[in-house]
């Protein structure tokens, strides 16, 4: 009986060693994941046939999306009827940011009165959570969103990482854009445009529509400086890094 157990015992240890020899093999060609696609669809996107293999993956180098990650907008809706024409396109845009990002916390600085009675709930369902501001009316609204979103990062910059500020209706997340750049950059862009002949122009503040936010909202003499000068516009509603480099960098130009 004796030497049945050990033989048992001698088998066991046998079948053991050879299972985790084959776990702990190593492999000198390592495999590497591929992204999952995406599944999300609807009349304009099939970002399931969105290629991001091979050179289209080298630019997700960095963490993927997280809580620590903010993706930040402003609105303020002093005309309802401006809401009603650009509901759709911002429902959509803000699903594609909920598939593309689904981690990271979305917040929506709210400047005055919201555009419809259920707009908090509306914008809750897209994974955005609404904060109510009282709105300055010495700053045009197109100014104003960026003011209160500088104060509101510089009371809560220790709850992020990473930020991107971006308008509400016009920023797509294809995919985690948050995974392309890391807290210790900052990128801003500036309002170009490429002509037919291929020319490259970028606008200054002697565009009309901002020399008119920049009167509006500090004075006239200000504006007509900058547009004098023909300062280049910073595309504000694309601005992303991290946190703190953006607060004391890009915010301190938001007009």
């Amino acid at each position: 009986m004796l030497c049945f157990s050990i033989f048992v015992v001698l088998i066991v240890t046998c079948m053991v060693a050879n299972k985790s020899s084959a776990v702990i093999q190593l492999n000198t060609n390592p495999i590497i994941k591929p992204r999952i696609k995406s599944k999300y669809e609807d009349r304009f996107f099939n970002l399931y046939n969105f290629n991001y293999s091979g050179e289209c993956s080298n630019t997700f180098k960095y963490k993927p999306n997280n809580k620590r990650d903010l993706l930040i907008y402003g609105a303020y809706f002093s005309d309802k009827r401006s809401w009603i024409g650009q509901r759709q396109m911002t429902l959509q845009t803000l699903s594609l940011n909920q598939n593309g990002i689904p981690n990271a916390t979305k917040i929506l600085m709210l400047c005055g009165e919201p555009p419809e009675p259920n707009f908090s709930s509306l914008m809750n369902s897209k994974g955005v959570e609404v904060i109510p501001v009282k709105v300055d009316s010495l700053y045009n609204g197109a100014v104003l969103r960026y003011v209160v979103i500088q104060k509101y990062l510089e009371e809560n910059k220790e709850k992020y990482d990473r930020v991107f500020i971006a308008d509400l209706r016009d920023v797509f997340f294809f995919e985690d854009g948050f995974a392309t750049f890391s807290d210790k950059q900052l990128y801003l862009s500036k309002e170009c445009s490429r002509t037919n002949k291929g020319y490259i122009t970028c606008a200054s503040l002697d565009l009309e529509i901002t020399r008119n936010w920049m009167r509006d909202s500090i004075s006239k003499e200000v504006a007509d400086l900058y547009a004098a000068n023909k300062t280049k516009i910073i595309n504000s509603g694309t601005i992303f890094g991290g946190a703190e480099l953006l607060i004391y960098g890009a915010m301190i130009n938001h007009c």
